[in-house]
């Protein structure tokens, strides 16, 4: 168990393992303890993982977020513009409200160049 030729410091590592661990009487070590430590590192790098991946997802999602909100008006102003393009008709000069005023207007030259040549 202890042997004089090795310095402290290995003698004291080689008592905590074997104090660690089951050893028989063959001398056959039972590997229970690592295996448990196996197991909480497996664990231990499992939920280090899932933490960086849910802060990778939340800074993509941000990322998203703001490059949604940067174009957001622009495409709102061209969704608006395209669809009151398509009231219109393809000579019209006004959009449909408004074009009542263009024939009133339209009308009034006419009667007064009528009158013009009478």
């Amino acid at each position: 168990l202890f042997d004089p030729g090795e310095n402290d410091l290995a003698s004291i590592i080689k008592i905590e393992l074997i104090n660690g661990t089951n050893i028989k009487e063959d001398g056959e070590v039972s590997m229970q303890f690592s295996h448990f430590v196996g197991l909480a590192f497996w664990a231990v790098y499992q939920a280090i993982l899932v933490i960086l991946l849910v802060n990778i997802f939340i800074a993509m999602m941000n990322t998203t977020y703001m490059n949604v909100s940067q174009c957001a008006d622009l495409e709102w102003k061209y969704s608006k513009s395209y669809y009151q393009v398509q009231f219109l008709t393809p000579r019209a000069v006004l959009p449909p409200p408004f074009r009542l005023i263009y024939y009133y207007a339209k009308l009034m030259y006419k009667t007064k160049s009528n009158e013009a040549i009478k």
